[in-house]
């Protein structure tokens, strides 16, 4: 009987811990349109000027504004997924890379989020490594 009391009770432990714990999923852009145009002409040079599609390449956290450069290391890592876990007391900003320029976008992430897994697609790769596919994050 008291298997039964105990079984129940670590089930109640477990659920309500499993309420308590919301999932969410930021996401960034897949790509970002961009204008580029030099500041000084020079003489006898012609500019030629496209609107290039600037692809996402990569994704970091940063504890506080990404401008006071705290940039966060995973807690652990390989080519499929990245965790990182924080202090529910940090606030988290998550930051998109993209490939060819040096724009990045950024936002914080909600309040007391405690974690955030990265999957990335191993067999895509850029110079920032393997290109992310799934952002999930745990509050």
């Amino acid at each position: 009987m008291n298997y039964w009391k105990l079984v129940t009770s670590l089930y109640f432990i477990f659920f309500s811990i499993m309420v308590q714990a919301k999932i969410y999923t930021p996401n960034c852009p897949k790509q970002i349109n961009r204008i580029e145009h030099i500041n000084t002409a020079h003489d006898n040079w012609e500019t030629i000027s496209s609107i290039p599609n600037n692809f996402l390449s990569g994704v970091s956290f940063y504890s506080g504004h990404p401008k006071e450069g705290a940039s966060l290391k995973p807690n652990s890592i390989n080519k499929k997924v990245s965790k990182w876990t924080f202090s529910r007391k940090q606030r988290i900003y998550i930051v998109c890379e993209y490939n060819q320029t040096g724009i990045k976008l950024t936002q914080p992430l909600a309040k007391k989020t405690s974690q955030c897994t990265i999957s990335y697609n191993p067999l895509v790769q850029s110079t920032n490594g393997f290109l992310p596919e799934k952002i999930q994050c745990t509050q």
